[in-house]
C-alpha cells in the first residue's frame, strides 16, 4: 500500500475477502507496475466477452458508461502502458484482431467478436473528430489522453488513420508520448551518451541521425533538441508531421504546407538565420543537398533512414537520381529490442 495507516481500505479488503490483512509500504509507481503486470490483460479481455453476449441495442450507445466506450478506452490504455508504438485494428472475412507494436514486433491483443467492427471503429472516430458517415475514404486524425504511468501524470497523443478495406475500415494508431525525454533517458550506454553530449556542443557542423525505420530516430531527434532548447536559442525544426510540441521551438509541418516540399520549408527557414535547425526526414536528395550546404554555417540536426552511418555517408555523396539507384543490394537487418532501445548511428 501507498499508504498503510488508510484503515478503511485495510476493513474494505478484510471483509471482502474474510482474511486478516498484513499491510506493507510500497511506492505508488511500483504498485501501479504490479497491477499492469498482473491485471491488464483480464479487464480487456473480460469487456470483449462482455460485448460478445450484448444485445445490439448496447452496441449502439456512445454514452461514458456505454461497453463499446469502455473497451475502446481499454484498448488505449493498454497499449500505453505495455508501452506500445502502434496499434492496429483489423478487419477481415472471417476475423477481427486488434495488435500492439512493442520493442517492433507485432502482438495479437484481442480478437473481438466481427459485430463489434463497425462500433469501434465509430468510437474511435467520434474520438479524433473524424466523420463517421464517411466509409468509403481515408481520414486522419489525433486523439489525446492523459494517463498516470511509472507514478507520472503523462499525456499522449495518437495519431489515427484509417483506410477503406474489402471488410470494412482498418485503423492504425500511432502513439506518441507528449511528455519530453532527455538523452539520459533513451538508454544510451555512458560512452555514447557522452559523445553524443560532446558533439551537440558545437556551434555548426552536421549531426545525422540514422537507423531503419522505427528504430527511435525521431525520440532521439527530439531529446537533442530538447537539451539544446534554450531561451538565447533561435531553433526551428522542419518535419513532415509533429509528433511532440517542444515549447519556445518553432516547429514546421511539411505535409499540410501546400505547394512547400522538406527542401523549400528549408531554404525559407535558414533566411531567417536560426541558430538551429532539425530536418525530421532528409528522404530527398534535394532537402539533403540543402542541409548539406547550410551545415556550413548553422548547426543542422537530421534524421535519415539508413541501415548504418556508412550507408548515410553514401547516401550524402551519392544521392539517388532514379529508382534504379534507389537500392544498390538486398540485406536483413533489425534493430536490438529492449525495454526501451533507440538507435544512433
Amino acid at each position: 500500500m501507498e499508504d498503510p495507516t488508510n484503515v478503511s481500505v485495510l476493513d474494505d479488503i478484510k471483509f471482502m475477502t474474510g482474511y486478516n490483512v498484513e499491510p506493507v509500504v510500497a511506492h505508488r509507481a511500483a504498485i501501479e507496475k504490479a497491477i499492469a503486470s498482473h491485471y491488464r490483460d483480464t479487464a480487456l479481455h473480460n469487456e470483449v466477452r462482455l460485448l460478445e453476449s450484448a444485445a445490439p441495442r448496447e452496441l449502439e450507445r456512445f454514452d461514458d458508461e456505454a461497453p463499446i466506450v469502455k473497451l475502446c478506452d481499454l484498448i488505449l490504455t493498454d497499449a500505453v502502458r505495455r508501452g506500445a508504438s502502434e496499434i492496429h485494428i483489423e478487419p477481415y472475412e472471417n476475423e477481427f484482431r486488434v495488435r500492439f507494436r512493442i520493442g517492433g514486433v507485432l502482438y495479437t491483443a484481442i480478437h473481438p467478436a466481427l459485430k463489434l467492427r463497425e462500433p469501434i471503429a465509430i468510437r474511435f472516430k467520434v474520438m479524433s473528430k473524424m466523420d463517421i458517415s464517411e466509409k468509403r475514404l481515408p481520414q486522419w486524425g489525433r486523439i489525446r489522453i492523459r494517463m498516470s504511468k511509472d507514478g507520472k501524470l503523462r499525456k499522449h497523443d495518437l495519431e489515427l488513420h484509417t483506410v477503406p478495406t474489402r471488410w470494412g475500415e482498418k485503423l492504425f494508431l500511432r502513439v506518441h508520448n507528449l511528455t519530453p525525454k532527455g538523452l539520459a533517458e533513451l538508454g544510451f550506454e555512458q560512452e555514447p551518451l557522452a559523445m553524443l553530449e560532446e558533439i551537440l556542443k558545437d556551434s555548426s557542423g552536421l549531426v545525422l541521425v540514422c537507423g531503419p525505420m522505427r528504430s527511435g530516430k525521431t525520440q532521439t531527434l527530439y531529446a537533442a533538441i530538447h537539451s539544446l532548447n534554450t531561451p538565447r536559442q533561435h531553433i526551428v525544426t522542419v518535419e513532415d508531421t509533429v509528433e511532440l510540441d517542444l515549447p519556445g521551438v518553432t516547429q514546421i509541418e511539411v505535409r499540410w504546407a501546400r505547394g512547400c516540399d522538406m527542401a523549400s520549408a528549408l531554404r525559407t527557414v535558414l533566411a531567417q538565420y536560426p541558430d538551429i535547425v532539425m530536418a525530421g526526414n532528409l528522404a530527398s536528395p534535394e532537402a539533403a543537398a540543402v542541409v548539406v550546404e547550410a551545415a556550413r554555417r548553422h548547426f543542422m540536426i537530421g534524421g535519415l533512414t539508413a541501415q548504418d552511418a556508412a550507408a548515410a555517408i553514401n547516401y550524402l555523396l551519392n544521392p539517388p537520381r532514379g529508382p534504379e539507384d534507389s537500392h544498390g543490394g538486398y540485406r536483413a537487418t533489425r534493430p536490438i529490442r529492449s525495454a526501451e532501445t533507440y538507435g544512433w548511428s
